[in-house]
């Protein structure tokens, strides 16, 4: 079974309304630590029908009714958690400003609303999640490939290589045909999904829209370059060019979200630096008895809009050579300095970097001008990850754990940072401070 059509979509409504009526008992039953009354629950039923109505009008807004967000993962835990803080504000409105619930039972709205908002998540994700594994993902589903792009090209691979996408490529096409065309090419193959780079149709001089009369068949269509980075958590570099930086990396979209960050970066950052502080003298002595250099090391990176910055680190080398970059297994890394990389305890100066404004708790690293210069020079778009300020930890250093130590591997990394600042969010940020920490508990940084 293929996701779409009013069918599937009513089928998810029930589910969802099915398991909002479920959560609304539990909750009571948690509440009153016992099998809640029957006219408790009725009366309790009859108030929440109409919040239960207006969160999946949300569901619905935040397309959690659209085959994309069952098809992928993320798309599901993103659309679930954003959807369910806006259903927080709608249910308050709700008992709050036009009815009270259940007075004669003196139910406490906000510890109602608080318990049924938290066992409804869990419920709804779970019964979410159960229908991405099974139902929709019980049989392979049939697609084309159109195009010869990169994104194109490496879809292919992966899902010949990884075949729990449960995707069977049955046919391909280099030239991107009209839309009439691949609308027949679907139905020979019986393909339900068509993958392609839709920017190739926006230049058509098709009346009525290329795009439009695709949208408006039986053929649910992907968009390639989208589906390569929910697959690969990176961007298809080749596919970049002007228009997608102005599109996705534009200041305005992102404003309120700045703000906040930087907020939380001062808020954080200061308390993590007080408690820094108890490390300073344990560092000073190891490294004193180790090789008995200094204590700091400080150091010229790119910023912000290309502005040069100083940051400061303990020091983990027993030289600062400046014109060449740090590799696995470096010999220069002292006995000391190893064991503080890896702990990213040589990081704890750069808070104070942050609070200064230079840096970031997260974004992309900085890079000395040198080599900044070099790969601007060689790798086309890599200026553009200065547009934000760099960070302690990142996308790419969560993920991409191979050194950047030349233009390959640095071209691959800037696809991690590239998809960062595309899709730069606090939820976003949050996961990568997870991972970091994660890391760290592991001891499996480099």
């Amino acid at each position: 079974m293929i996701i779409g059509g009013m069918r599937d979509a009513l089928f998810l409504f029930l589910g969802d309304i099915i398991f909002f009526i479920i959560a609304l008992w539990l909750t009571l039953a948690i509440r009153f630590l016992g099998v809640p009354e029957a006219r408790l629950f009725w009366i309790c039923l009859t108030a929440y029908v109409p919040v239960f109505l207006a969160w999946t009008l949300v569901f619905y807004i935040a397309d959690l009714y659209n085959r994309k967000t069952i098809l992928f993962r993320k798309y599901l835990v993103n659309s679930i958690i954003r959807a369910q803080f806006t259903n927080i504000l709608v249910a308050l409105v709700f008992f709050y400003f036009f009815v009270g619930v259940g007075d004669s039972y003196s139910i406490t709205p906000k510890t109602t609303l608080f318990l049924n908002l938290i066992v409804s998540t869990v419920l709804v994700f779970g019964w979410r999640l159960y229908v991405s594994r099974t139902i929709y993902r019980a049989e392979f589903i049939r697609v084309i490939l159109v195009g010869a792009s990169e994104s194109v090209r490496n879809l292919r691979q992966i899902f010949v290589r990884n075949p729990e996408y449960r995707f069977v490529v049955v046919h391909t096409v280099d030239k991107v045909p009209s839309p009439t065309k691949l609308i027949e090419l679907s139905k020979e193959h019986d393909a339900q999904i068509a993958i392609l780079n839709t920017q190739a149709y926006e230049h058509t001089t098709e009346k009525g829209g290329a795009i439009a009369k695709l949208l408006f068949s039986d053929l649910y269509c992907i968009d390639a370059p989208t589906l390569y980075e929910e697959v690969t958590n990176t961007v298809s570099l080749p596919e970049i060019d002007d228009s997608w930086i102005v599109k996705y990396l534009s200041y305005e979209p992102k404003r309120m979200y700045t703000v906040l960050k930087r907020g939380m970066d001062v808020i954080i950052a200061g308390t993590l630096f007080v408690l820094s502080l108890v490390f300073y003298p344990f560092v000073y002595l190891a490294i004193k008895l180790d090789d008995g250099g200094p204590l700091f090391i400080s150091q010229e990176r790119v910023g912000k809009n290309g502005k040069f910055i100083r940051i400061h680190k303990f020091r983990t080398m027993c030289s600062d050579d400046k014109n060449k970059p740090t590799v696995k297994n470096d010999p220069r890394i002292t006995r000391v300095g190893n064991f503080l990389r890896k702990s990213r305890i040589d990081e704890l100066p750069q808070l104070w970097n942050v609070l200064e404004g230079d840096l970031s708790l997260i974004g992309p690293r900085p890079e000395l001008p040198h080599f900044a210069t070099q790969y601007s020079e060689a790798i086309p778009y890599y200026n553009v990850r200065h547009m934000v300020a760099p960070g302690l930890s990142g996308w790419a250093q969560i993920l991409f754990t191979e050194p950047a130590y030349d233009l390959d591997t640095t071209r691959r990394k800037l696809t991690y940072d590239l998809y960062y600042m595309k899709n730069r969010s606090l939820i976003l940020d949050l996961k990568i401070a997870l991972k970091t920490i994660k890391t760290l508990l592991s001891k499996t940084g480099i």
